[in-house]
């Protein structure tokens, strides 16, 4: 598939995501307007599709929605209300810069020119040089095709962490990353009568090389 027709594709699935999670939120487009500093226009268009949203901009919105980055690729999580105190603009500079990097390490890694990948998301060498030192940015799905093309993961631009995640968020990360370990694993981990094992072991995580030598020394000791 082209750039175009796979871009127009992807901004309308994203565009329908963001409008499920704001109105899942009970949020207006106004305030979404007023956080980003734009008009409710602006939003409405991001919403339809109309306007590709950046990775920056759909992190903050994410957050306002309540949501995981990753809601956006695995509709999993639950929108929650929630109140957005950070200094957005500076956060989505800093964002930005960081995106750029991994972009271009991304792509020097996979051994592809700058005109090789922008030719491959449908822009020109000079903007994605730009996007590389943070001056400029990628919409969402132009990033996804530039991830796609340098043979790495989307989810290797995300930052889980930007926001303080709300209780729920975190309780839903915890399941995903339980749902992750192997059977035998989260049979042991969730059963109650192996909690003072598990705490064991956290203590034992934390412990030095040299620490640790001792103790299995002294183990051997006791066994033999």
């Amino acid at each position: 598939m082209q750039a175009a027709p796979a871009l127009a594709i992807r901004n309308k699935i994203l565009g329908a995501l963001l409008k499920h999670a704001r109105l899942r939120a009970g949020r207006l487009p106004d305030e979404y307007a007023k956080v980003f500093g734009r008009s409710e226009d602006d939003i409405l268009r991001w919403e339809s599709g109309e306007m590709p949203i950046t990775l920056s901009e759909l992190e903050v919105w994410a957050h306002l929605s309540g949501v995981p980055i990753s809601f956006f690729w695995n509709e999993h999580a639950l929108p929650q209300r929630r109140e957005v105190e950070e200094p957005v603009q500076s956060v989505m500079q800093i964002r930005r810069k960081m995106v750029g990097v991994l972009l271009r390490q991304s792509r020097l890694i996979a051994a592809r020119s700058l005109e090789e990948l922008a030719q491959a998301i449908g822009v020109t060498p000079q903007f994605l040089e730009a996007c590389e030192a943070g001056e400029a940015e990628l919409s969402v799905a132009q990033l996804e095709l530039a991830a796609e093309a340098c043979g790495v993961p989307i989810a290797q631009f995300f930052d889980e962490d930007l926001f303080a995640p709300s209780e729920e968020e975190r309780r839903m990360r915890d399941m995903h990353r339980l749902d992750e370990l192997p059977p035998d694993l989260r049979e042991f981990v969730l059963k109650p009568s192996n909690a003072l094992y598990l705490k064991i072991a956290k203590q034992i995580s934390v412990l030095s090389a040299d620490t640790l030598r001792e103790i299995a020394e002294t183990l051997l000791d006791i066994t033999l």
